[in-house]
């Protein structure tokens, strides 16, 4: 039987991530799916690591921060969180998920 990382392997590796082993199965198939169904790159910026809030999803593997590499810069930041919100909702997640924007990127948590 496969490993997530090798099923997520196309587009992520396992150096991408502060500590793999904390990472969240779920969380990953969704950063997996978002990266598939965009076609653009996922630059991660924090995952595990880093400085949250005290109780924060990121410590526990449960949140990922990142940016999309687009052609050019062709996508606005508005555009990236607009594909987002409809990319949760699509694949049932926006019950599941939590998607947060700040000027460096976007937030997926998965709860």
């Amino acid at each position: 039987m496969k490993s997530i990382w090798d099923k997520i392997s196309k587009y992520f590796s396992k150096q991408e991530f502060t500590d793999p082993g904390k990472m969240s199965g779920l969380l990953l198939l969704v950063l997996y799916g978002i990266r598939y169904s965009s076609g653009w790159k996922v630059v991660l910026h924090s995952t595990t690591g880093g400085k949250h809030c005290e109780n924060s999803y990121h410590y526990k593997g449960l949140a990922a921060d990142f940016h999309f590499k687009t052609p050019n810069g062709s996508l606005s930041f508005k555009e990236q969180v607009k594909f987002l919100q409809k990319y949760l909702v699509k694949m049932q997640f926006d019950n599941f998920a939590g998607l947060g924007a700040t000027l460096n990127g976007c937030i997926v948590d998965s709860t």
